[in-house]
């Protein structure tokens, strides 16, 4: 597993092959664990250990169809020696029940999309409970079953490492949360016109206490109906924003405009 290779990697610096059985469910040897997971965990020890990763597919003939299947997905590992620690990214995914006929597909639009071009440190997806009436801008009503039904989906697909749901029950978390960040009494979960805020930042204390979280490390966060189209590594062209203006305290994620994008400094 994971874990046997990472101890792999810290004793040796031999090659590590990685066999992977049935891939694609084919013969409906159910892991639990999708090639994807491989491919996301493996991406991400690159980060800490320099190594060079090639795929292969290994294609067998079914004895009762005679029809050619991949019986095996062959990671090869290559290490290259140490590289100097980057900023990480954590991506923290926002959503409320107003969406639960859109969370499973947004979900796996924006992580398949980023993922294609990135790495992630650890994916979180905070799901605020503590309303599910009188939102803001609200477009329908809500349907918490299917919501949760949704919410379970994401985590047995493994699209996120994390789920967080704040339901606004827990006054001392609220009370604790709002007095650190903005240095006020009070357990409320929204502020008086109806923006929530308690949830994200919620989000970001359990991602501070990551462990694998370094003060360098970066978080991108985002709304569920997020549409992304990555061609290139956009994620480290705004960690190189940071690296260039210690100043810069939050850079708004490039979207398609006349203008550039938003700095906020440090004053």
């Amino acid at each position: 597993d994971i874990e046997y290779v990472v101890n792999k990697l810290k004793s040796n610096h031999r090659r590590i092959a990685l066999l992977i059985e049935d891939p694609h469910f084919y013969r409906k040897i159910k892991t639990g664990r999708p090639l994807r997971f491989f491919k996301r965990h493996l991406s991400r020890l690159q980060v800490q250990y320099s190594f060079k990763m090639e795929q292969e597919e290994i294609v067998a003939i079914d004895e009762q169809s005679f029809q050619e299947y991949v019986a095996y997905h062959a990671f090869l590992l290559i290490p290259l020696g140490r590289i100097p620690s980057l900023p990480g990214c954590f991506l923290m995914i926002k959503s409320c029940p107003m969406e639960y006929e859109t969370i499973l597909s947004d979900v796996r639009r924006i992580v398949h999309s980023l993922e294609q071009t990135t790495t992630l440190k650890s994916i979180f997806l905070v799901a605020d409970t503590s309303k599910q009436d009188g939102f803001l801008r609200q477009y329908t009503s809500v349907d918490m079953h299917a919501y949760t039904t949704a919410l379970d989906k994401i985590i047995e697909e493994r699209l996120v490492d994390k789920l967080v749901i704040v339901d606004g029950k827990d006054s001392a978390q609220l009370f604790q949360v709002k007095n650190r960040w903005l240095g006020k009494s009070c357990a409320s979960s929204h502020s008086f016109t109806g923006q929530q805020y308690a949830s994200t930042m919620i989000g970001f204390d359990m991602i501070r206490n990551h462990p694998c979280f370094e003060p360098n490390d970066l978080v991108l966060q985002m709304d569920s109906d997020i549409i992304i189209k990555c061609n290139c590594d956009v994620i480290r062209q705004c960690a190189s924003i940071f690296e260039r203006d210690p100043s810069v305290v939050t850079f708004a994620f490039p979207i398609p405009s006349k203008g550039g994008a938003a700095l906020h400094r440090r004053l």
